[in-house]
């Protein structure tokens, strides 16, 4: 049997939790995001408790993945075969690392956009909070749509743009 001691790190009188577990590996819930903690462990056999380790290194748990951006909006620049669209970053815990941009032609059912991901149409990758999307036939109406990346994964899709 051993004893898991759980330790907020930026607060060291702040013990979070005491676990006590038959294996010698587990996976510990419940704690929170962006946070570090410290972790110290002893054993026990038939002759009792024996000496806990020495707390280890600050360990950092993940990101969560960031929100959904803003739905993408067209910006001034466009001809009658490309169009800059732009959007906001979402919130998000750790640095955005990349964006994936959808682009398709505009149907009467966009609705059927918004409960699932992008099928049909183009898809860019960007590291800025715009694009230039070449390609497009002339006076046809499209609309898009842009998730981003942290280093947890990708957030969900934005609403369609207008």
């Amino acid at each position: 049997e051993f004893e898991v001691l759980v330790l907020v790190a930026d607060s060291p009188q702040q013990q979070l939790s005491r676990l006590l577990v038959d294996a010698c590996e587990m996976t510990i819930e419940g704690l929170d995001i962006c946070r570090s903690y410290r972790f110290a462990i002893r054993a026990r056999n038939e002759r009792g408790w024996g000496p806990s380790t020495k707390w280890s290194p600050a360990i950092k748990t993940a990101p969560s993945a960031p929100g959904p951006p803003a739905a993408p909006r067209p910006a001034e620049e466009r001809t009658a075969r490309s169009l800059v669209v732009a959007w906001d970053p979402p919130e998000s815990d750790a640095p955005l690392l990349e964006y994936d941009v959808w682009c398709g032609r505009s149907t009467e059912d966009e609705d059927r956009l918004l409960d699932a991901p992008p099928s049909e149409g183009r898809r860019t990758r960007t590291v800025r909070t715009q694009v230039k999307v070449t390609g497009l036939a002339p006076t046809t109406r499209y609309v898009f749509r842009v998730r981003a990346l942290n280093a947890s994964g990708w957030s969900p899709w934005s609403q369609v743009s207008e």
